[in-house]
């Protein structure tokens, strides 16, 4: 089984557009094994086209992920950023959220400039 937390939701609005909404917790422990249920998870979200617009929060765990250069320093952690990538998200968060100066959690998105004033609070 799949240890990430992992929920998604669809949100419908008046004008019938339809949003995914998804969480995702991945457990810093969590190997690469477990990636591929989360990569087939996304796959069939995008993949359906249902949705105008895709939202993705959560704590991921990656510590050795550079967001801004879009590189990581091992495999696993360069097969969640090639998944997002693919998905064609954009991270919004951009500065350290964990105590030890490390951005382990994420807001991806494929419509950035619905999200301003992001503000990482202690």
């Amino acid at each position: 089984t799949c240890r990430a937390e992992l929920l998604s939701v669809e949100l419908t609005f008046p004008n019938k557009n339809k949003y995914s909404l998804s969480t995702l917790y991945r457990v810093g422990t969590l190997g690469y094994d477990h990636i591929n249920e989360v990569e087939s998870h996304f796959y069939s979200i995008f993949s359906s086209r249902k949705y105008k617009k895709n939202f993705i929060i959560g704590d991921l765990n990656l510590e050795s992920v550079d967001w801004l250069s879009n590189a990581a320093t091992n495999r696993m952690q360069s097969t969640y950023l090639n998944l997002f990538a693919d998905l064609g998200l954009s991270q919004l968060i951009s500065e350290p959220t964990h105590k030890s100066g490390n951005l382990l959690d994420i807001l991806l998105t494929d419509s950035p400039e619905l999200i301003e004033n992001i503000t990482v609070s202690n």
